[in-house]
């Protein structure tokens, strides 16, 4: 798998390849150069397909690409029937594929940082992983291919732009050379010259390149209107870039219509204290069914896996709480049942402010002083201001004291205990 200085030009043979022509503008006079030969114009009157071993299509009911060879694999994106696919490598029963425009995939913002061109982002890292969810989990393993420093990707959307990018996660469409699998059992052959039915599907999807525009402008309405610029600084928002392209007509349209509200309400809720996903899940289903397949409804559909996921969360919070909640129920429940086995064993528990063998301690040159032992150490210093009650008739004995405690003395000396109660307990 090829990388580095010929990204640019698979950015072009992606879904939105020929589309980042005309939407993010032309790199560099070489870049450009590159993307020519193996894309065509921004017209996109000269797309090629990938060399492929062979091409077939998504079977009736569609199929799932995943990030592995096993139904247990994590969900990339769901094709819709008679999609072309380009089958690259074929192992028991699985296929290794790529499909015109790529798929959505997730990279760690810490690995790139953004261009001047509108939503296009440069890699930094090397080896940088792809993945079809915003974690490391376990379960969540990277795609084989991987990205270099200087490749560039075509940006859908962020995680959470509440973050700062090293933060974040960013979801990006795959360029070319990234691949899926694809179970054999969910596809059918394919009529007819496959590459041709690819470069049509490639080119079918430049002619609705209008739904990136109108979600790039989105992305742009819901997000403060500068952005931070490679350097850190704060730049201003990157102008329309709707001209170059058709808008869409009629249906697709409306579909682009309910896409903006509904990632407008999820923007919204997301910023909620408790937020109502349910709401935000009706919008992107209300999406679909305007139109069931395009590009609309497989930007809805992703919208509806992050509105799940962001349930998957709350629930883990909510559930975190309710544990913690259960915790300190519990502990202080143990620490009254230690407390009433306590008591039972010593019935003068919690009696007095504190209890022990009085002791008598005499320094040549000074008064005696009293001092409150309990379990080898002392509790407290005793005095009684008050005279009611002559601390050298009670030495030796284990007493119970109530009276007001002043504050501890520096170097960790115990506090002293006005006496205004005694009681004694035994004789030691």
């Amino acid at each position: 798998m090829e990388f580095g200085n010929g990204m640019a030009s698979r950015l072009r043979s992606t879904l939105f390849g020929a589309v980042a022509v005309a939407v993010v503008a032309a790199s560099s006079s070489a870049s450009s150069s590159a993307s020519s030969s193996a894309s065509g114009t921004a017209q996109g009157s000269d797309v090629k397909a990938p060399a492929a071993e062979r091409f077939v299509r998504a079977g009736a009911d569609g199929a799932t690409v995943r990030n592995l060879a096993d139904r247990q694999g994590l969900a990339l994106t769901e094709l819709a029937p008679d999609s072309v696919i380009g089958i690259f490598k074929e192992r028991a029963g699985w296929m290794q594929v790529e499909v015109p425009g790529g798929f959505p995939v997730w990279i760690y913002g810490r690995y790139v940082r953004p261009t001047s061109e509108e939503s296009v982002y440069e890699v930094t890292g090397n080896g940088v992983n792809l993945r079809p969810r915003p974690n490391r989990e376990v379960s969540n393993f990277p795609l084989s291919g991987r990205l270099h420093a200087g490749d560039r990707v075509l940006a859908i959307e962020r995680q959470d732009e509440t973050l700062p990018l090293e933060e974040d996660w960013i979801r990006i469409w795959s360029p070319s050379g990234i691949r899926g699998w694809i179970s054999a059992d969910d596809t059918q052959p394919i009529e007819g010259d496959g590459a041709v039915a690819w470069v049509e599907a490639a080119r079918g999807l430049f002619e609705r390149v209008a739904p990136l525009a109108r979600v790039n402008e989105l992305d742009r309405k819901t997000t403060p209107a500068s952005t931070a610029g490679a350097d850190g600084k704060t730049a201003a928002a990157q102008p329309e870039a709707t001209e170059a392209v058709a808008k869409p007509k009629g249906q697709g349209a409306d579909a682009m219509d309910a896409l903006e509200k509904a990632r407008a309400l999820l923007a919204q809720q997301r910023t909620q204290a408790n937020p109502n996903f349910a709401s935000v899940r009706e919008a992107y289903s209300r999406v679909i069914e305007i139109e069931p397949e395009g590009v609309a409804a497989m930007l809805a559909k992703q919208g509806i896996e992050t509105v799940e996921a962001l349930e998957a969360a709350a629930t883990i919070r909510e559930e975190l709480e309710d544990e913690k909640k259960r915790r300190e129920e519990e502990l202080l429940k143990r620490q009254e049942e230690i407390w009433e086995t306590s008591r039972k064993k010593d019935p003068l528990l919690g009696k007095f402010a504190g209890r022990g063998v009085l002791e008598r301690r005499i320094v040549p040159g000074s008064e005696p002083r009293f001092w409150l032992r309990w379990r080898g150490e002392d509790a407290y210093e005793l005095v009684c201001k008050s005279g009611r009650y002559d601390l050298n008739l009670f030495a030796g004995y284990e007493i119970g004291v109530e009276g007001v405690v002043g504050e501890a003395p520096v170097g960790g000396a115990p506090a002293v205990m006005d006496v205004g109660k005694l009681e004694v307990l035994s004789r030691r």
